[in-house]
């Protein structure tokens, strides 16, 4: 029961789940759009939901590096540079 309070065990489980999740979730809404929705509708809905997932790509890891930085920093009580980091993480976002 110890690997049950494990943070890495616990962080894994909860990010399986939810990649299952959205998987599942996937599968199941395409037969969905195409039942209820005309084909050129869910063409369209395709292309405009692409346009996100390619700017979230161009992002490169920058919010997570930001983010674990910022906690590094805090932790160092160096505010002055979380304050920095925090804003030029959001600048470049």
């Amino acid at each position: 029961m110890k690997i049950l309070k494990n943070p890495i065990f616990k962080n894994y489980t909860s990010l399986s789940l939810n990649h299952g999740a959205h998987i599942l979730l996937n599968i199941l809404l395409v037969p969905l759009f195409i039942k209820f929705w005309d084909l050129s509708i869910y063409a369209d809905w395709i292309l405009i939901s692409t346009i996100p997932a390619i700017l979230t790509l161009g992002e490169m890891g920058l919010t997570s590096y930001g983010s674990n930085l910022l906690v590094v920093l805090y932790n160092q009580k160096k505010l002055n540079k979380v304050n920095f980091t925090f804003q030029n993480i959001f600048f470049f976002q």
